[in-house]
């Protein structure tokens, strides 16, 4: 994959088509039990912009109820991310959600009954279901995950009152709270059953590959997006940011992001064969850890290609 290169997805044997679409219409019950998806056109956008098929090439080896856990997850956070792109949606509100679902991460009872809020009541449910099977460690390090990804959301808001990014690194180090694939990484171990052990998930090498993996899956959601966002007059995107910070036009700057993907992954293969060497250790899990970012990295790539969601904007 390059910034230009595109990447095509593998259809799945038969009997996997048969469980994905099994474990699709479970996650279309829950999205729509839960209150996500409320009217038919929500159902139909839904299935047009491929978020299942997003989660079970990002989560090649997660089966039943796993695999529902993934379709479930990928559809809440796209869901979210609907609701903060909203121009309708006032930054005060974010700000409650944010609130209201960082309480979830830490409380040990569920919602309130009074609490109707989809968005808090379907993410309990799904924070219940990713916990049962995980140690403290991971327990606590996907917390801090979703609270950064809440957290951010008020800031990220591309019509809110918090202010827009106004440089590259700015941009990027906001982007690593708010796009939620630290999230996505960690469920790569509930879902797929490994578990890296702390000083090994804090070992350089492995730093790094996540850092350049959450890097380049927003430099990849922004060439995917950028007409989109344009349209709706956003400016969090690097390509719209290039365009305004280096007074060039909308080809430039796709170019000059381009480059920046090229960049990435070139780091990403220097930097893969040092965490190779820690797959040597007893109880270690790099390799895993590694392919889980290169199948959420091809997986998102293909997908942004593929996906209604950012190809056809009369649609959206």
């Amino acid at each position: 994959m390059s910034g230009t290169e595109a990447v095509a997805i593998v259809p799945p044997l038969p009997a996997a088509v048969r469980a994905r679409d099994q474990a699709m219409q479970e996650h279309l019950a829950w999205m729509q039990g839960h209150g996500l998806l409320r009217a038919s056109a929500d159902l139909a956008r839904h299935r047009r912009h491929r978020l299942a098929e997003l989660a079970w090439h990002t989560y090649p080896e997660a089966t039943g109820e796993d695999l529902r856990l993934g379709y479930d997850v990928i559809g809440w956070l796209y869901a979210f991310d609907d609701l903060v792109d909203d121009p309708a949606t006032e930054t005060k509100d974010v700000i409650d959600h944010t609130r209201r679902l960082c309480h979830v991460l830490f409380a040990a009872e569920a919602p309130s009954t009074v609490d109707h809020c989809a968005y808090t009541r379907s993410f309990h449910d799904l924070w219940s279901r990713s916990q049962e099977p995980m140690p403290r460690t991971w327990r606590a390090r996907a917390a801090f995950h979703w609270e950064r990804y809440f957290s951010s959301q008020p800031y990220a808001m591309p019509h809110g009152s918090q202010g827009l990014a106004t440089d590259p690194d700015e941009y990027l180090e906001l982007r690593r709270g708010s796009s939620g694939s630290e999230v996505v990484l960690d469920l790569a171990e509930r879902l797929q059953h490994f578990c890296i052990p702390p000083p090994e998930y804090h070992s350089t090498a492995l730093r790094r590959l996540r850092r350049i993996t959450v890097d380049l899956l927003n430099l990849t959601n922004d060439l995917h997006s950028a007409a989109q966002e344009a349209a709706a007059g956003g400016r969090q995107n690097m390509v719209l940011l290039t365009q305004a910070v280096e007074g060039v036009d909308r080809t430039a700057a796709r170019a000059h992001v381009g480059r920046m993907v090229d960049t990435l992954l070139a780091e990403f293969a220097a930097v893969r064969p040092q965490a190779d060497r820690l797959a040597g250790r007893p109880g270690s899990a790099a390799r895993a850890s590694v392919e889980a970012m290169w199948n959420w990295i091809h997986s998102y790539d293909a997908w942004g290609r593929q996906s209604d969601r950012y190809r056809n904007q009369r649609q959206q």
